[in-house]
């Protein structure tokens, strides 16, 4: 349907949505969707507010990336583009040590 006003991306796993119940299943079917209908998916991943204060950002993006990853490889999706979703109030964004 969106493809029909001309959409090329839909943006999947969005952390709202993600704390509203979407599952990795669900993440997994729109992943499909998107791809049988040649729109391109952004996938989401990011982590919460303390994981970033506690010092976990990037173990937390590792995992979360690798999750991700294995969804996608049961989609069959040609090309996806990822997002890192900063996840909380914050305005404070992780810095590599």
């Amino acid at each position: 349907m969106v493809k029909s006003f001309g959409a090329s991306y839909s943006i999947v796993g969005h952390s709202e949505r993600r704390a509203q119940g979407e599952t990795d299943e669900m993440v997994r079917a729109q992943l499909g969707h998107a791809a049988a209908a040649g729109i391109t998916p952004i996938l989401c991943i990011g982590e919460s507010e303390p994981a970033t204060m506690s010092g976990h950002t990037w173990p937390w993006l590792r995992v979360s990336s690798e999750k991700r990853s294995k969804i996608l490889k049961k989609t069959g999706a040609p090309k996806l583009v990822v997002a890192y979703e900063r996840c909380g109030p914050s305005a404070k964004v992780p810095r590599m040590r």
